[in-house]
């Protein structure tokens, strides 16, 4: 079984967020665009739509997310 969200409408920012700010908000696309109403420091990872990527393409962008994520982990800790 999964959960119908056929019918459901996506959360604005301020929603999602519950009114806490964040320390780090990560933008991910092709163009770098800063949300509205986020205050603090924004991180943006240029990674193609993957709507439009064959399998190889698919390969290169999850090592690529997971290059970033590990470079997120390390500057974290």
């Amino acid at each position: 079984a999964g959960v119908d969200m056929a019918y459901r409408r996506p959360a604005t920012i301020d929603q999602a967020l519950f009114g806490l700010v964040p320390d780090l908000t990560i933008t991910i696309g092709e163009e770098t665009v800063k949300p509205p109403a986020i205050v603090g420091k924004t991180v943006h990872w240029p990674l193609p739509c993957p709507t439009v990527l064959d399998d190889d393409g698919m390969n290169r962008l999850f090592h690529e997310v997971e290059t970033h994520v590990d470079r997120l982990i390390e500057w974290i800790e």
